[in-house]
């Protein structure tokens, strides 16, 4: 792309985490992604915690989207019937970026090997 397609966007970032069995003070995940777009010189304007309900996690989403543009979800992805981020999320997409889910799965492989497999079906 050239130039006239590259524009500065401040990012104002929203980190939830979905699970029934963390609590504020043990999210560690969720810590770990605030901290990490805070040392990037990101602001975090919005943090939450959602049990696995569909219905929680698109409220959350929605809810961040006010005053957040770059939400980051964690949890509730894996192969049990109460994991339903993904489809808590997927209708609220406007555009699906194709390949991302491969090459995240890729980095993710090289580190934690088969864990990664329950991140199979987020692209």
């Amino acid at each position: 792309m050239g130039h006239e397609h590259h524009k500065d966007i401040p990012v104002k970032a929203a980190v939830i985490t979905v699970s029934t069995s963390r609590t504020e003070k043990t999210d560690l995940s969720g810590q770990i992604i605030r901290e990490a777009f805070e040392g990037a010189g990101m602001e975090v304007v919005f943090q939450t915690l959602v049990p696995d309900v569909r219905d929680r996690i698109t409220e959350a989403v929605r809810t961040a989207l006010e005053t957040a543009n770059c939400v980051v979800v964690t949890g509730g992805t894996g192969l049990t019937s109460d994991d339903c981020t993904i489809e808590a999320v997927s209708p609220l997409f406007d555009k699906t970026m194709d390949g991302f889910g491969e090459l995240f799965r890729m980095k993710s492989y090289e580190q934690v090997k088969t864990a990664v497999l329950p991140s199979s079906n987020f692209s």
